[in-house]
């Protein structure tokens, strides 16, 4: 067996199991597998490691990525990929992969938002998809606005008409246990319902994308409609 066919085996059995999970877990709340995306976190892989092109024979095309320089090398290698930025972006690296991204994950302050509708109108592009940052948990090490900075500034948004912000992203508290996961999840979830109801036209919040490899499918129980998985993936 060569080294790669090692790999895609692997992802293979991965990429399956993690489905079934998915599934299992969008079945127990009532939803249909469907309901939920699965995005690939590719950040652990490298160009030439075989794990993306792994990935990619497994039908994983959404991909995630949380640095600018390797997302703009691996778009230039790898094709047919909806990439996704799920990290912390600079404002002034926002040009630099503007053009790339399906959906940026990690809109975390106004002035960040400024700076998505600004470049995208001196970029002509007429639209930007992202989701805004909850910190959820209160971890001081996260990023993200307060479930009350969004309720005070929700309105703010109609400024930037080239963002569409179409959902909420929140992270897990970092010494959070199960039950403390799940509630922070829930709150996300009613989060996005309480600020919907005086959001501007570009806010919808129908996405939430909440859990990762550890807790997914805890999330998909409280409502996640895209769930982020990398180790889970790639081990």
């Amino acid at each position: 067996m060569t080294f790669q066919s090692d790999i895609n085996r692997r992802v293979a059995e991965n990429a399956a199991y993690v489905r079934e999970r998915i599934a299992a877990a969008a079945q127990r709340c009532g939803r249909a597998e469907n309901d939920v995306a699965l995005v690939a976190v590719s950040k652990y892989a490298s160009c030439d490691d075989g794990f993306i092109e792994a990935l990619l024979a497994t039908g994983c095309n959404e991909l995630g990525e949380n640095r600018t320089q390797v997302l703009l090398e691996k778009n230039e290698r790898f094709k047919n990929v909806n990439w996704h930025f799920i990290g912390s972006l600079q404002r002034n690296k926002v040009r630099k992969v503007l053009s790339y991204v399906t959906l940026f994950h990690s809109i975390d302050s106004l002035s960040l938002a400024e700076a998505f509708d600004r470049i995208s109108e001196e970029e002509n592009i007429v639209s930007v998809r992202a989701l805004l940052e909850v910190n959820i948990s209160g971890d001081k090490t996260k990023h993200g606005f307060t479930p009350q900075e969004l309720e005070a500034n929700i309105e703010h948004f109609n400024k930037f008409p080239r963002l569409q912000i179409v959902g909420l992203m929140c992270m897990s508290g970092l010494e959070s246990n199960e039950k403390e996961t799940r509630q922070e999840f829930r709150n996300t979830a009613k989060l996005a319902k309480q600020i919907t109801k005086n959001a501007p036209a570009n806010v919808t919040l129908k996405e939430l994308s909440m859990g990762m490899s550890d807790d997914y499918e805890i999330a998909i129980e409280e409502g996640a409609t895209i769930v982020r998985v990398g180790a889970r993936l790639m081990q």
